[in-house]
């Protein structure tokens, strides 16, 4: 170094104390590297300065600061620069013009900005490490800088150097910080940070959200108060325990809310030490919910299904004992037959069982042969009116008799519940059907009853539009947990080989379909060991006799019609002279006023022919027609008279002509043959 005075020696140290203090009190590397430029500003022109940090991974040079009156870089490739052959000889350098162009013409720089008088360029070294260049320059005076300068620029670098690297680690470290406190907050996932014995020290908005948590709330706190069931503490407490002394935890477990709800949960506890005397642990919290009522969900399908498997193997077991039950007798009594000493009424006797078999086994395959039908929809209703009492009377008789041959007959009543009084009208329903559910009922009430009685008939339920039948004994009963799969195919109160009950176990299946056929539905009430009341509906279709078949009907929906609505009136569109009557004996016998029309063109002007308003309050409009059909005649009502209520009437019975009813504006839809009972409830409906 070149002999100073000794006041430019203390301006040198003064200078090498600030830069050296000015790595902490700075706030960036730029705020450093402009505080350095003021600093050297006192020993030397830094009008035109700057510092150029390397980068040898691809070889460029980056400015964080860059102060000169003619040229701006922030990045520049560093190849063939004077700041690159600086550090390439890794020694300072001071050039003039000449000297410079002398290095041009040698190849050994180029010219990158704009040409000055006189350069100096330091090395930035770190440990013997070079990580950069400060330099100074001159476009006027090529006397501005000499070597003295470029000595106490080369005393002074090692100390920017330092500073820098400093300040670069730094900002990279709050960085990182930064970083890690961004996705430590935002992370998807539920974290907490612990201190010992468990302190809460930091978690972030997941944490505070799925255990209802408001922020900073659970800072201070120990996590194991917090979010711990009662009943799990001691595992929690072992866990915080094991995890401190350095194992990872990774489970499933179930945690407590703020608000005292549980929730499952997946657990990842990570232990980290920070140093020899202090560890912190991480805990991860994932709401597994969803997850687990899947699992509940499969194990119970799972479960269920074993069930149904054990249950039909059960069923296939059970239904081969019946059927080689009476099988057997058939073929042995029928072998016994042939035998020549057998005496006539041993003859009568052995035909007797054969032909009692034999009933037994084609009631079985009816059973098989029925249900097969009813899953695959190949049973259809036949309707037709019945006499409910007269049913009833056959049933009572046939169970009456079936009862004397039973083997403890005289412990059993069997009785029989009508109305209270013969009902004045027949129910419309499928007969066969109706007696087959009865007879089903019965049987199994009888087969399950050893003394008491047997009872069954039938109510009316108004509010239903409904016939309730019963079949109630004081039988076994059924528990509480069978009530439900005794309805089900293969399934049996009784499923064991020891079973006192004989049978198949189909005749409710069977029952519940065939109601359900009939448009009802069936259920039971039942006490184990104190009998069962076995319900089932059928809908209320009735007539009264052949000249007023609608009056009870009409009667039992007009008596819903408030008094205020008799006397509207409702325009018939209706081609068909006898749909047309039927329709018109129905409303007037439910109070309304009926007009006809037989045509979509006459219905509207039928409907337009009253200036102050439309001629009818409701209109039945049929689909098919002449001249104009109901669709078109529909819209032009509509856009005359929006409010007025458009019943469609048709014969297309299918979810297609709904919607095209209702496309053209038509504000409900009854297929035919229409129902009294749906007609007049769609009526009133509109009107209430």
């Amino acid at each position: 170094m070149l002999n100073q005075k000794d006041p430019e020696k203390e301006i040198v140290l003064q200078t090498l104390l600030e830069i050296s203090n000015a790595t902490v009190l700075t706030g960036d590397i730029r705020e450093l590297t402009a505080f350095i430029r003021e600093q050297l500003g006192k020993l030397m022109d830094t009008t035109n300065f700057y510092i150029a940090l390397y980068h040898p991974e691809d070889d460029t040079f980056t400015m964080p600061f860059f102060s000169d009156l003619k040229d701006h870089f922030e990045r520049v490739p560093a190849a063939n620069t004077l700041s690159r052959y600086v550090i390439k000889t890794n020694k300072s350098l001071l050039v003039r013009e000449k000297e410079f162009h002398d290095l041009v013409d040698k190849g050994e720089v180029k010219l990158v900005g704009t040409d000055s008088k006189v350069w100096v360029g330091v090395p930035l070294r770190v440990n013997e490490k070079i990580i950069g260049m400060v330099g100074v320059q001159s476009y006027e005076d090529e006397n501005m800088y000499t070597d003295a300068d470029k000595d106490i620029l080369e005393l002074i670098s090692y100390q920017i150097g330092l500073a820098i690297d400093r300040k670069q680690k730094e900002e990279e470290l709050n960085i990182e910080k930064a970083y890690f406190e961004q996705l430590f907050e935002n992370v998807p996932e539920a974290m907490v940070i612990q201190e010992y014995p468990g302190t809460i020290t930091d978690a972030n908005v997941a944490f505070n959200r799925l255990f209802g948590f408001e922020p900073g709330e659970v800072i201070g706190k120990r996590l194991d108060d917090l979010i711990i069931p009662e009943e799990l503490s001691e595992e929690a407490a072992s866990y915080t325990d094991r995890s401190f002394r350095g194992e990872v935890i990774e489970t499933e477990t179930v945690r407590m809310r703020k608000d005292g709800e549980k929730i499952d949960v997946s657990l990842l506890i990570k232990p980290f030490r920070i140093s020899r005397d202090k560890t912190i642990i991480y805990a991860l919290y994932r709401d597994i919910r969803r997850k687990k009522e899947v699992e509940r969900k499969l194990l119970a399908a799972k479960e269920k299904a074993e069930e149904a498997d054990r249950m039909k193997t059960a069923f296939l077991t059970n239904m081969s004992h019946e059927i080689r039950t009476p099988m057997n007798a058939i073929l042995g009594f029928a072998q016994l037959l042939s035998t020549e000493q057998l005496t006539a009424e041993q003859k009568r006797e052995y035909v007797n069982i054969i032909k009692n078999s034999g009933d037994s086994l084609l009631r079985l395959i009816d059973d098989i042969l029925d249900l097969a039908k009813l899953e695959s929809g190949q049973i259809q209703v036949s309707e037709e009116f019945v006499d409910i009492d007269e049913q009833i009377e056959s049933l009572y008789t046939t169970f009456l008799n079936l009862l004397s041959s039973h083997y403890h007959a005289d412990m059993i009543e069997l009785r029989r519940k009508g109305h209270g009084q013969k009902l004045p009208f027949k129910i419309r329903t499928d007969p066969l059907r109706l007696r087959q559910i009865l007879n089903n009922l019965l049987s199994n009430a009888v087969k399950f009853t050893r003394e008491g009685y047997v009872e069954f008939g039938y109510d009316i339920l108004p509010e239903e539009e409904a016939l309730r039948f019963f079949v109630k004994d004081t039988g076994i009963g059924i528990p509480e947990d069978k009530k439900e799969i005794i309805f089900q195919r293969f399934q049996q109160l009784d499923d064991s080989k020891t079973r006192l009950y004989p049978g198949t176990g189909l005749g409710l299946a069977i029952s519940k379909r065939l109601t359900h056929l009939l448009g009802g539905r069936i259920w039971v009430e039942s006490e184990e060991g104190k009998g069962s009341v076995f319900y089932f509906t059928i809908p209320l279709k009735v007539m009264e006799d052949e000249a007023g078949a609608n009056a009870y009907a009409v009667r039992g929906v007009k008596s819903r019609i408030r008094q205020e609505l008799t006397g509207k009136k409702i325009l018939i569109a209706e081609d068909d002279p006898f749909n047309f009557l039927y329709l018109r004996a129905v409303l007037e016998q439910a109070g309304f006023n009926v007009f006809h029309v037989g045509t979509g063109k006459e219905a509207v002007r039928f409907m337009k022919k009253e200036k102050e308003g439309p001629a009818a309050d409701l209109v039945l409009m049929d689909i098919e027609m002449p001249e104009m059909n109901g669709y078109e005649a529909t819209a032009l009502i509509k856009k005359a008279y929006s409010k007025v209520p458009v019943i469609a009437q048709t014969a297309y019975a299918n979810p297609e002509e709904k919607d095209k009813c209702m496309a053209a504006g038509c504000d409900s839809y009854l297929a035919k043959p229409l129902q009294i009972s749906d007609l007049l409830n769609e009526i009133s409906r509109f009107f209430e």
